[in-house]
């Protein structure tokens, strides 16, 4: 099961947050509201998250500062950054993001990308993470989603 770490300030995201694991089938190891607590939570995991997906704009330090000093901290962190300012995703992919993710987002197209990342994350021995299964009409619609 892939484990991911979600930093965003919006109450309303981190709940959208929430649903998506027991629907798709990765598990959500840790949230943070800022980028300083997602720094500090990110130092004191004694397991790594295998994905951080990480909002730009945020109080206390922004995404930006905060992907860099996990990225200092662990230069393999795999790292999406979800943003509505389209104008600093060359920047974040640059730093070293693997993806950007425009908000708001289609759920549809955020659990692609998600999908196709954990597909990497995975050696090919390995049972796939593939959440895209986990999809079923039913499921699609409790996320607000159309297959």
């Amino acid at each position: 099961m892939v484990r991911i770490f979600i930093v965003d300030d919006d109450c309303s995201t981190l709940k959208l947050y929430q649903k998506i694991p027991n629907i798709c089938g990765f598990e959500i190891m840790a949230m943070a509201r800022n980028g300083e607590d997602a720094v500090s939570k990110f130092r004191n995991f004694k397991i790594k998250p295998d994905l951080i997906i990480m909002d730009y704009h945020m109080p206390v330090k922004d995404g930006k500062e905060a992907a860099e000093e996990i990225l200092e901290l662990d230069k393999n962190a795999k790292l999406i950054i979800c943003s509505g300012d389209s104008n600093v995703k060359e920047e974040v992919i640059s730093m070293g993001a693997l993806d950007f993710i425009d908000k708001p987002f289609s759920l549809k197209i955020f659990l692609n990308k998600i999908n196709n990342i954990c597909n990497n994350l995975i050696p090919s021995n390995e049972e796939s993470n593939n959440i895209l299964p986990f999809l079923s009409k039913k499921n699609a619609l409790k996320l607000g989603i159309l297959l």
